[in-house]
């Protein structure tokens, strides 16, 4: 738009024209709330926050070639659903609420990982 400017990270080098369209559009989009926000806002106000690690996790990572999505927990399920139908609707299917009794990042050994960043040391 007229006015505006969009900087491309080098992480975005390998999106294609459509994933960079989307993510432009998304963020157009959450600009323009923050501007109506501010203008509707009485100081002291929150007119922004950070997007939540489930919403970053969908933005960051997501492509059309992941086949699905697997969330554990309503909420987080519900968050990833509804973000993902308002970024790019027709990949919302893809978004699959995590029901087994085994939580997710123990069935895929993340547990371990994550809790070995946290160590003094870590093995590289």
């Amino acid at each position: 738009p007229e006015g505006m400017g969009l900087i491309i990270r080098t992480a975005g080098a390998q999106r294609t024209k459509a994933e960079i369209k989307r993510d432009f559009e998304y963020l157009l989009r959450v600009w323009s709330k923050v501007r109506e926000d501010t203008l509707n806002a009485v100081a002291p106000s929150l007119v922004f926050e950070e997007a939540s690690l489930v919403k970053k996790s969908i933005r960051d990572l997501f492509s059309r070639d992941v086949e699905a999505v697997h969330v554990q927990g309503e909420a987080a399920y519900r968050e990833a659903k509804d973000f993902m139908k308002m970024l790019t609707p027709s990949y919302a299917p893809k978004v699959k609420q995590y029901k087994e009794p085994t939580p997710l990042f123990a069935k895929h050994g993340l547990e371990r990982q994550l809790s070995d960043l946290t160590k003094a040391e870590v093995r590289l």
